[in-house]
């Protein structure tokens, strides 16, 4: 079976729960016979805003894609406006329908809502591929992510007003595009050394 999986990334520029997961799922399907990939979100560029995939080398054995220009991830920094993580149904579709049909996959196992536009969804369903959905966050439900509003406590009755206060002091697009940007990367390294 040709399985792709969606996820955040790859160590060291992500990690966590979902991530580790993630890796030894993949690690194991591929134990079992399978041909296992991994797609992940790109940086944005300054550039283009137009959405492509492109292949990228192996990470833990797996080999893997990025997609480019892919929505911000807001991680655990919520957001204050919501049109910088959603596209519209059409950004990239032509890319992605041209990915699906050269790759064949036969399951798409999205991990994460994050990142990921619609349209590539509709590529995949358009390529018959199944999809599977694991959710190891509350992205969907919960610009934060986890259900912690901005007194650090539970949110146990979200609606819209709480959830726009919540976010009224999230972190700005400046920071966010550079949270996900190939600098981090550099900067993480860096701090190794």
């Amino acid at each position: 079976m040709n399985i792709l999986h969606y996820i955040l990334g790859f160590p060291p520029v992500r990690s966590g729960g979902l991530t580790k997961y993630a890796v030894d799922l993949m690690q194991s399907q591929i134990q079992l016979g399978h041909r296992v990939f991994a797609v992940y979100p790109g940086n944005p560029s300054l550039l283009s805003r137009k959405k492509t995939i492109c292949e990228k080398k192996e990470c833990c054995g797996i080999p893997t894609f990025r997609i480019n220009n892919a929505l911000l991830l807001p991680l655990l920094h919520g957001m204050k406006s919501t049109w910088p993580f959603v596209a519209k149904d059409s950004d990239g579709l032509d890319a992605f329908r041209a990915f699906f049909k050269v790759n064949r996959f036969d399951v798409l196992h999205v991990h994460t809502m994050m990142g990921l536009p619609v349209s590539f969804l509709l590529a995949a369903k358009e390529n018959e591929v199944k999809i599977v959905y694991t959710s190891h966050d509350y992205f969907g439900l919960c610009p934060r992510v986890n259900f912690i509003d901005q007194n650090n406590c539970v949110c146990e009755n979200a609606d819209s007003k709480k959830c726009a206060k919540c976010n009224e002091y999230a972190k700005p697009l400046w920071f966010l595009w550079l949270r996900n940007s190939k600098l981090l990367i550099l900067y993480k390294k860096m701090l190794k050394r």
